[in-house]
This record gives structure tokens, C-alpha cells and sequence, in this order.
């Protein structure tokens, strides 16, 4: 065997690992991204849920304080037309009444209590959108990068192409 050959055999065996850990670098970039996607997807899933649920909530609530106004109304007609018929328990009428008024004022705070939960999860949504959107630019950057070690791979193939065929043309010269 000449010294040309045992010089390329080298230079084989010598780049045969650098191949291989571009391959596998490659190949961990692509599997990293890939559970990155998968995982910003479940979180998708669960804020979708979550939102869902605090809509459903928030729609109870509302038709709590709907039935609660009703029947609040209900008993206000009641009382005064008691207090129209009968003069003589006027005393216990204002009582039920002021009772009322602190049942309302009840129902006015359990409404704003409310809307401050629901501001609440808007803003929770808000953030959620957000640190998805960073996520998903995240992802966008990998997949940048990942096309670029791609190219980077391609055109190093194509130099090792490029090489081999001149040295084994060489080496076929040599020979000859």
C-alpha cells in the first residue's frame, strides 16, 4: 500500500467521527425542538382549558346574582304591599327592609368580587399569550438555527464529495 493511500485511509478514519457527531448534534437539535413544540402545545391545551372553565364560572356566578337580584325584587314587592295593606306592622316592615338593603349591598360586593376575579384571569391570559408568543419565537430561533446547521452540513458533504473524488482521481494517477 503506497503512502498516499495510508495517508487518505487516515484522513477517512480521522473524519468519519467528526461526521458522526455533526449527525448526532443535528439530530439532538431536531428531537430538542420537537419536545419543545409538544410541550408548548399541552400548554395550550391546558390555558384553552382553564380559560374555558373560568368562563363557565364566572356565567355561573353571573346567574347567581341574577336569581339572587329576582328574588331580592320579589321580596321588596312583598314588603311593600304588606306595608300598604297593613299600618299596623309598619315597625316590623323597615326591618325587613334594611335587612334587604344589606342583602343587596351583599350581592353588589359578591358582584364586584366578581369582576375583579374575571379582570384577574383576563390578565392571566394576557400573560399566558405572552410567554407562549416568547415561546413560539423561541422555537422560530431553533428553526433558524437548525436550517443553518443543515446548510452548514450539506455543503460540508459537498466538500467532503469534492475532496474525496480529487484525492481518489490522484491517487488513481499515482497508481497509473
Amino acid at each position: 500500500m503506497s503512502t498516499i493511500s495510508k495517508v487518505l485511509v487516515v484522513l477517512v478514519l480521522l473524519l468519519v467521527p467528526i461526521w458522526i457527531i455533526l449527525i448526532a448534534t443535528v439530530a439532538q437539535y431536531n428531537r430538542n425542538g420537537s419536545e419543545a413544540m409538544e410541550q408548548l402545545k399541552k400548554e395550550v391545551v391546558q390555558v384553552e382549558k382553564d380559560s374555558a372553565e373560568a368562563v363557565a364560572s364566572v356565567q355561573a356566578m353571573r346567574d347567581q346574582i341574577g336569581l339572587e337580584q329576582m328574588r331580592t325584587g320579589q321580596d321588596l314587592a312583598t314588603i311593600r304591599s304588606k306595608k300598604a295593606a297593613i299600618e299596623s306592622m309598619r315597625t316590623e316592615a323597615l326591618e325587613i327592609e334594611s335587612r334587604l338593603k344589606i342583602l343587596q349591598e351583599t350581592s353588589e360586593a359578591s358582584e364586584k368580587l366578581v369582576q375583579t376575579d374575571r379582570e384577574q384571569r383576563i390578565a392571566e391570559l394576557k400573560a399566558e399569550q405572552a410567554a407562549m408568543a416568547a415561546q413560539e419565537e423561541e422555537v422560530e430561533k431553533l428553526k433558524e438555527e437548525h436550517a443553518k446547521l443543515s446548510d452548514r452540513l450539506a455543503q460540508l458533504r459537498e466538500e467532503f464529495k469534492t475532496t474525496y473524488e480529487s484525492n481518489k482521481a490522484k491517487v488513481a494517477r499515482l497508481v497509473k
